[in-house]
């Protein structure tokens, strides 16, 4: 394995998107269904828009353009939304509502370089959204026309003024300390053209041109939009949860994560029949000699039931390709009775018409790492197995110290592991297949080493004790000897 880690690409991150795609799925349905409630459960909301236009306040047509008042859009717009507006406006609906509730609920535009007011309300009813928004329009240009309309008030200031002035000219020839009767005149003419200004006053504070009508659709968001909403954050998050959990995952898996792992190439099932075509690599990737005359295969798991699986069903089709092949759970033995006992044992016993020729021995690193590796060290093959479900630190240190024992690893293989039975050919995986054999689980009370013999006579090491099996990997039944 390399010590730094391989760089990401964007085919790294769609395998993992695809193996995740039920966490996917879920997050996108569980979005969906909470914005669909949302949809539900979310008030009607109507709107409708009232739109006027803003006129200046001109003074004496005949005036000139100096009596014209220039209008700023953006303080009409303010004085739209003002209480003072809203107090008027309430009480042309006869709403109880208070006046800053009824200004949230307007909302008031202007096209750029226009005199132009749109004032938008929203309602819980159609009516009461065009009611809401006629009346801010007119109480607005109320307000506005109040606001011009002083002329009364100024026209009697200036008459006053102007009687009193005409009494003093009157009296300025008789006394010398009053002003020059010129003078009096002047501002006597002056105060005339003003009020002559004021009483021609136009008063046109704008129109409304488009009155509000109830709208017979709701502007609140749509049950397809809460949905195409729900669809993208669903997404979203799933994406976020898949390759959270795919980064702080700590099992297997599958294969294609392992082996981006341990930086080994890894056998693993596909389809139906993924466990026949798994086995049908794996003897392929073993490169067996069709004259080999011995051959020991360890078959060593991260967990035991991976490497019993791959074990038994490697030996029997092994011998069914024609390399006489015995099966051996290792167990808890020490690596030396290898080679002292089970090997010279077999090696010895080579006289009959179908010797046997492959020895696969089954061990788990269960039963310890460091045992194992040792095991593995004195074996001509070696195959690591794991489960989806084991512990990927369990598999990369026991790949590790296989690899600091010196001895290769000629094949790594994963296999699927779930809730349910897997099934392999059309039967259950824990089904043991026609022609595997049969573990013998309580061995006879006398002996403590026993191991599958399929020979014709008994072993060479007398020491060793086996129970006969036929060659189709069966127990023999009403047969249970022990050699002498």
């Amino acid at each position: 394995m390399t010590e730094d880690s391989p760089a990401i690409r964007l085919t790294d991150i769609v395998t993992r998107l695809r193996r995740r795609w039920r966490v996917i799925a879920l997050t996108v349905g569980v979005c969906v269904a909470l914005a669909m409630v949302f949809a539900f459960l979310q008030p009607r909301t109507y709107t409708a828009v009232s739109v006027l236009t803003v006129n200046p306040i001109a003074a004496n047509p005949f005036g000139g353009a100096s009596g014209t008042q220039e209008v700023n859009i953006t303080t009409e717009r303010a004085v739209v939304q003002s209480t003072e507006v809203a107090e008027a406006a309430r009480e042309i609906i006869g709403s109880t509502a208070d006046p800053r509730d009824l200004v949230e609920r307007i909302d008031v535009t202007s096209p750029t370089d226009a005199l132009i007011l749109e004032i938008e309300a929203q309602a819980g009813r159609a009516e009461e959204a065009a009611a809401t928004a006629n009346a801010f329009a007119e109480a607005y240009l109320a307000t506005r026309t109040a606001a011009a309309t002083d002329v009364d008030d100024r026209t009697e200031k200036i008459d006053e003024r102007i009687a009193e002035l005409t009494a003093q000219l009157s009296q300025s020839v008789d006394d010398p300390e009053l002003p020059v009767p010129e003078s009096i005149q002047r501002e006597i003419d002056g105060l005339r053209d003003m009020r002559s200004e004021l009483t021609a006053t136009v008063i046109d504070p704008g129109r409304v041109i488009t009155s509000a009508a109830p709208p017979r659709n709701e502007s609140s968001l749509g049950l397809p939009i809460f949905a195409a909403g729900g669809l993208a954050v669903g997404l979203l998050a799933g994406v976020g949860v898949a390759l959270a959990r795919e980064r702080f995952d700590s099992r297997v898996g599958n294969g294609t994560r392992l082996s981006g792992v341990i930086a080994l190439p890894v056998l693993e099932e596909h389809g139906q029949s993924g466990f026949d075509d798994l086995l049908n690599r794996l003897v392929i990737r073993l490169d067996l000699d069709p004259d080999l005359e011995f051959l020991t295969v360890g078959v060593v798991g991260a967990d035991g039931p991976s490497s019993d699986r791959v074990s038994r069903r490697l030996s029997s089709d092994l011998t069914a390709a024609g390399y006489r092949a015995l099966f051996v759970p290792w167990g808890d033995r020490s690596p030396a009775e290898l080679e002292g006992g089970l090997v010279n044992s077999v090696r010895g016993d080579q006289q009959g018409a179908d010797p046997v020729r492959v020895v696969v021995i089954s061990a788990s690193a269960e039963e310890g790492i460091g045992r194992t590796a040792m095991l593995a060290q004195r074996l001509d093959k070696v195959v690591v197995t794991t489960s989806s479900t084991a512990k990927m630190e369990d598999v990369t240190e026991l790949v590790e110290e296989i690899g600091a024992t010196g001895a290769g690893i000629d094949a790594v293989v994963a296999v699927r592991t779930s809730g349910r039975a897997v099934r392999t050919s059309g039967r259950r995986a824990d089904r043991r297949p026609r022609n595997d054999t049969t573990e013998n689980t309580e061995p006879p009370a006398h002996s403590d080493t026993v191991f599958d013999w399929s020979g014709d006579g008994p072993p060479a090491d007398p020491t060793i004790r086996f129970r006969p099996v036929s060659a189709r990997g069966r127990v023999r039944k009403g047969v249970h000897r022990d050699f002498p």
